[in-house]
């Protein structure tokens, strides 16, 4: 009940049984007069309060806006932690705080496979991409580092071993002493053609070559040639049967 003292307003009640005492109501007034309503959800009533960080669907953003710091849940195992389908669920990271979120690929397959592992018939495959490189060369620093696969200006995939970017020709005199056949190669190169000019025979090998016995090397006489699918890093020896036969070298790259 209200009562009036010293010019303010009171309410009292039976506390020690709230159910044998007066009524007592509260309520919240808004700026405007009205009573703060609410809402019933779950057994408990909800004041129908409006908060800046809460939106309309569809509602356009504006710069400002505040919005609310959202919690995730460590689950290191990313197993669900809602009961059933429909039932609210929260975010969840794994053991470094990465979101747990929906892949792409199939769940069933493990695109990652550890070295030497042995493969299953009827594994998925991911789609590999390549860098269009219309210049041989690599795209990386140092060995040892990770690159890229490359295909070249007509997207053919850079496997082949063949020539796109220069042909250098010599001619080098030999002797009975093997030299290598060119002194220095020439960069990137893919293959190359050695021809003996002179009479005479000229034998090809390694830089252990020689013109006889055991490690005897390819014979070619006047005008014999031989084609050689060979890299940089491969020298290429020769070792003449007499002083001064002369041998043409071209080399592709």
């Amino acid at each position: 009940m209200g009562i009036v003292a010293g010019g303010k307003t009171q309410i009292s009640a039976n506390t020690a049984s709230i159910a044998d005492g007066d009524n007592i109501a509260s309520y919240i007034i808004g700026s405007g007069g009205a009573v703060v309503e609410t809402t019933a959800a779950g057994g408990n009533d909800y004041l129908n309060v409006y908060s800046p960080t809460t939106f309309a669907e569809d509602a356009a953003h504006t710069s400002g806006d505040l919005g609310n710091f959202i919690l995730a849940v460590r689950n290191d195992a990313g197993t669900a932690l809602a009961g059933t389908d429909g039932d609210y669920i929260p975010l969840t990271t794994d053991s470094t705080g990465k979101l747990w979120t929906a892949s792409s690929l199939p769940t069933a397959q493990d695109f990652t496979k550890a070295e030497d592992s042995a493969v299953s018939d009827g594994q998925i495959l991911a789609m590999i991409g390549v860098v269009r490189k219309d210049s041989a060369g690599t795209q990386v620093s140092a060995d040892g580092d990770a690159a890229w696969a490359q295909q070249n200006a007509v997207g053919e995939l850079r496997v082949i071993n063949k020539a796109e970017t220069s042909i250098l020709q010599q001619v080098i005199t030999v002797g009975t002493t093997a030299v290598a056949l060119p002194t220095t190669a020439l960069t990137n190169r893919k293959s190359m053609m050695i021809q003996m000019l002179s009479g005479g025979q000229l034998y090809v090998g390694s830089a252990t070559v020689t013109s006889s016995g055991a490690t005897r090397g390819i014979r070619l006489g006047n005008g014999g040639f031989v084609n050689l699918d060979v890299g940089p890093t491969v020298s290429v020896y020769g070792i003449a049967d007499a002083a001064g036969r002369d041998v043409a070298v071209l080399e592709l790259s």
